[in-house]
């Protein structure tokens, strides 16, 4: 295997120059495995004249360009090197399946105006392209009105449609065999998406806009197939507990707002009982989120959170506003238990409002979750119990008010011999996906010394928000 790989590099760098050239000096090409051989025309998959002249020299040749071309991904923000492409998909497009288009930067350089109707995709990716979706403008469109291929994938990321708000939505509307569907990054009106309930097929679906309206999230109760769902907008928008009701397959939700597009943003409403039902959620993200009912909907909220013990990830950041009470209880630092509830928990961010008893039932004596790597919270309990309940810790980041927390991490840093302690200002504590774990200019580090205390993970870091 080893010496397949080192002849996939070899010969893709010494004889593709060559197919480039005039498909010469072909006979070493030749002599590579199957595996090989597909390898490398994958490698030139971008200069697709390249590769099919290289394939009208030999037959086996010719296999290999059917196999490495039936995915495609071209990265340029030339448009000839694009409309190269489609030139060579209405020529041989039958044989593509995946189409993956990307024009790096943040300039809209290159343009998608049609694809042929040979072309049966089942999965398209555009990222930085303008699109024409419909017929128009002397244009047949990518998803061609009437004809769209059977995708079953559809990824855009800071594209740019050049049709109206409607044409997008009739284009979506066609697609009623997509199960994956990404559109991020998009400055929507919310008139898109008023047709995401005939896309019953769905089970992937991530919607990262600019304006999702109310009307089109409450499409989403016709979409009982997904299993992940991931919405991100920068207006305020509602989810009810009626919407969330039919999709009890979901292991993954993600509901939040953006400030992407200026600071005065908005939020998520959501109903409590929204989360009823859903047992077998594995990832639950709740950024800027605001609970229905109060303090009695917070607690209702968290009493449902306490039935999921599946969870590996859980976020409520600045989503807990209030002093939670369960149902039928005056005691509000006992709902927060269920935060902790699963044992199979490795990310929790808690940087919201909690009352100073919460971490007695968080963390009770005897209680593990022995599988937690990253903790965010705007105050800890104890730092000698904190680290024995979570022995696999390794990140941690605490409020800028917690100054005792702070001087505890820096002492069990110092005894268990941790380095690559960080004190800083973290931003924003939003965790959209989970990636805001650097830390910004101006952050303090405090090297820790030597000594051999068993402690936290083999990194731990303090961040102030």
């Amino acid at each position: 295997m080893q010496d397949e790989i080192f002849s996939t590099q070899l010969f893709s760098i010494k004889y593709l120059g060559a197919c480039r050239m005039c498909c010469k000096e072909l006979a070493p090409l030749l002599q590579l495995p199957d595996s090989c051989l597909v390898a490398v025309l994958r490698c030139c998959a971008g200069d697709t004249h390249s590769v099919c002249r290289a394939a009208r020299a030999h037959s086996r040749l010719h296999q290999a360009a059917v196999q490495a071309l039936s995915s495609i991904t071209l990265v340029t923000d030339q448009q000839q090197r694009l409309d190269d492409l489609q030139l060579y998909l209405s020529q041989h497009g039958r044989h593509v399946s995946s189409l993956n288009l990307r024009a790096p930067g943040h300039v809209w350089r290159v343009a998608l105006w049609e694809l042929p109707r040979s072309l049966q995709l089942s999965s398209l990716t555009c990222e930085n392209v303008h699109l024409q979706l419909l017929p128009g403008y002397g244009y047949q469109g990518v998803l061609r009105g009437g004809a769209a291929p059977p995708l079953k994938q559809l990824r855009l990321k800071q594209c740019r449609p050049i049709d109206e708000p409607t044409a997008v939505s009739a284009a979506l509307a066609q697609l009623t065999d997509l199960e994956h569907l990404s559109i991020s990054e998009y400055g929507s009106s919310g008139r898109e998406f008023l047709v995401l309930h005939a896309l019953q097929h769905l089970t992937f679906l991530e919607l990262d806009v600019f304006i999702l309206g109310n009307p089109a999230v409450q499409c989403l109760s016709a979409l009982t197939r997904l299993v992940d769902l991931r919405l991100q907008t920068h207006n305020t928008y509602s989810v009810s507990a009626n919407t969330m009701s039919g999709l009890q397959r979901l292991t993954r939700l993600q509901l939040a707002t953006s400030d992407r597009y200026g600071t005065d943003h908005g939020h998520v409403s959501v109903e409590p009982a929204a989360l009823s039902g859903k047992t077998g959620l594995q990832h639950l993200e709740l950024c800027k989120g605001r609970i229905a009912y109060g303090a009695a909907g917070e607690g209702q909220l968290l009493a449902h959170v306490g039935e999921l013990q599946q969870l590996a990830y859980l976020s409520l950041c600045d989503s807990l506003i209030h002093h939670a009470a369960p149902p039928g209880s005056d005691n509000s630092a006992a709902a927060y238990s269920a935060l902790t509830a699963s044992s199979k928990l490795q990310h929790l961010n808690i940087e919201c409002c909690m009352p100073a008893q919460a971490w007695e039932h968080m963390l009770p004596a005897g209680k593990q979750l022995p599988h937690l790597r990253t903790l965010y919270a705007s105050c800890l309990p104890d730092i000698t119990h904190l680290a024995s309940c979570c022995p696999g810790l390794q990140s941690v980041r605490v409020g800028r008010g917690a100054v005792r927390n702070l001087q505890e991490l820096v002492a069990l840093a110092s005894s268990s011999g941790r380095h690559g302690l960080v004190l800083g200002d973290s931003g924003s504590s939003a965790a959209w996906r989970g990636q805001r774990t650097g830390v910004a200019a101006g952050g303090r580090r405090a090297a820790a010394g030597a000594g051999g205390a068993p402690g936290f993970g083999h990194i731990l870091e303090a961040m102030l928000d």
